[in-house]
């Protein structure tokens, strides 16, 4: 398996510990227990709950490996990051999320990983965890990308509730999702920066 290939299956199974934790903060309802069959229904709710949050955290990262081959292959920089604007908001205009702030936020998220993962491509080896231990030799490192990757994804967060207006749910869920993520990148830090022994 190439570094790629290890970096974007480790992203997707952070995508869905997040979600199912989510979920799990969410569950429902106690009467939908009672009907014959329910959990079926929920069962499958999940299952596009999980797909689609997914497929929301991966966005911005699919772009930024792609933007990274690209690079690496010798397309001319300035041709890649107009690409990637266009694809950020071909992404947005049918949410209806059409902002400057967000397309912005979502170009420096995007900014961020292309950094990252090339950090992690010229990295040495076997695992994920190895990747980022070799990348960001101390934890001190790794997690001071980890905050400036927080600081652009509640820029993202807050430009997608001002869009959208402040009477939507997705605030709280939002939150709820941030406070997820805060979590897990703390389990994989102390997992992957334990000390021995």
């Amino acid at each position: 398996m190439d570094h790629i290939a290890r970096i974007t299956a480790a992203e997707e199974q952070f995508a869905k510990e997040v979600v199912l934790n989510v979920l799990y903060l969410r569950p429902p309802k106690m009467w939908q227990n009672l009907i014959p069959g329910m959990f079926l229904f929920d069962f499958l709710r999940r299952g596009r709950a999980i797909r689609r949050y997914t497929q929301k955290y991966m966005f911005h990262r699919r772009l930024a490996l792609n933007a990274l081959r690209e690079l690496s292959s010798g397309v001319a920089r300035q041709s890649v990051e107009r690409r990637i604007e266009e694809r950020i908001e071909n992404e947005l205009r049918p949410l209806q999320l059409t902002s400057a702030n967000l397309t912005l936020a979502y170009r420096r998220a995007v900014d961020l990983f292309v950094d990252h993962y090339d950090r992690l491509v010229r990295a040495h080896g076997g695992s994920y965890e190895e990747l980022v231990r070799s990348a960001y030799p101390t934890a001190g490192e790794y997690e001071s990308h980890l905050q400036r990757l927080t600081e652009v994804e509640k820029e993202i967060d807050s430009a997608i509730v001002a869009a959208l207006g402040s009477g939507t749910p997705h605030g709280e869920v939002l939150k709820l999702e941030a406070q997820q993520v805060a979590a897990r990148r703390r389990k994989v830090l102390d997992r992957i920066y334990e000390p021995a022994g």
